[in-house]
């Protein structure tokens, strides 16, 4: 799912002095969930494989990327949370996949290869219209780096 609504106030920023603003969030798709589903459909009269399947949905309605002008923020965990930054002029290489079901079911996965020693292949599973998030990505990668060469450029 692609919101075009930032979550936190913190993913919001003003554009005014060249500042990065938000530019979309996703979510991993539920479908990933559906081996769950159906098992919890044919286990229904027992507790357990329900609440695993819940246990599960949430997980992933927890799991969100959200990207802006500057950086790629990947916030996880229902009790406890994690936020993970990433900033775009380090991504070397972007790579889209997509099984054949998940092109049935319109979904992909989006690899980043990056320069960042803490996390240098950071994969987004299973998410709806990948295509989007790969060009919004690689769009402003492009900018950040050339930014960079900007700021790196000597006077005089």
């Amino acid at each position: 799912m692609i919101d075009s609504i930032p979550q936190t106030p913190s993913e919001i920023k003003t554009d005014s002095a060249g500042e990065e603003t938000h530019v979309m969030t996703v979510r991993r798709s539920q479908l990933l969930n559906m081996p769950w589903l159906l098992f919890a459909v044919y286990f229904c009269w027992l507790i357990i494989p329900v609440m695993v399947f819940l246990a599960k949905v949430l997980k992933i309605q927890c799991n969100r990327f959200t990207l802006t002008t500057g950086r790629f923020i990947e916030q996880d965990g229902v009790l406890n949370q994690r936020e993970e930054q990433l900033e775009l002029y380090s991504i070397m290489d972007i790579t889209r996949t997509a099984t054949w079901l998940q092109r049935i079911l319109g979904c992909g996965d989006v690899r980043l290869q990056t320069s960042d020693p803490t996390d240098p292949d950071v994969v987004i599973r299973w998410i709806h219209n990948p295509e989007e998030l790969t060009e919004k990505i690689r769009h402003h990668m492009n900018e950040a780096k050339k930014d960079l060469r900007h700021l790196q450029t000597p006077v005089g």
